[in-house]
């Protein structure tokens, strides 16, 4: 399973530089959506996406962060946005978190998909 989740990864990350938002010269932040973000891999890949290594080192972003609208699951995540805000990434402009699918996609340019 691990495997499938890095191989949707980088599939996301290909098709995000084929269709050029990771060359977006305004530097608008780019909205990523994250689903299973409180999750073990999530958890991992996040510091990938905010330090500049999957979008581009001058590329800022919003990050939204989808996962089981469960409470002890929203806690764990509410806890991965405030590790997150602390390690101050230049490049994290906003953290949403949520167990709503449809607020969670909304406006996304690039959705990472793993569980």
């Amino acid at each position: 399973a691990v495997f499938l989740d890095c191989q949707i990864f980088l599939f996301c990350i290909l098709m995000c530089r084929i269709s050029g938002l990771c060359r977006n010269m305004s530097k608008t932040p780019l909205t990523v959506c994250v689903t299973g973000a409180a999750g073990q891999i999530g958890y991992a890949l996040l510091p990938h996406i905010c330090s500049g290594k999957t979008f581009g080192p001058d590329q800022p972003i919003i990050l939204h962060l989808l996962d089981l609208n469960i409470e002890g699951v929203q806690v764990a995540l509410g806890g991965v946005k405030m590790e997150l805000e602390d390690s101050t990434y230049p490049l994290l402009k906003g953290v949403v978190t949520t167990g709503d699918a449809k607020a969670a996609f909304t406006g996304a340019d690039a959705v990472v998909m793993l569980g």
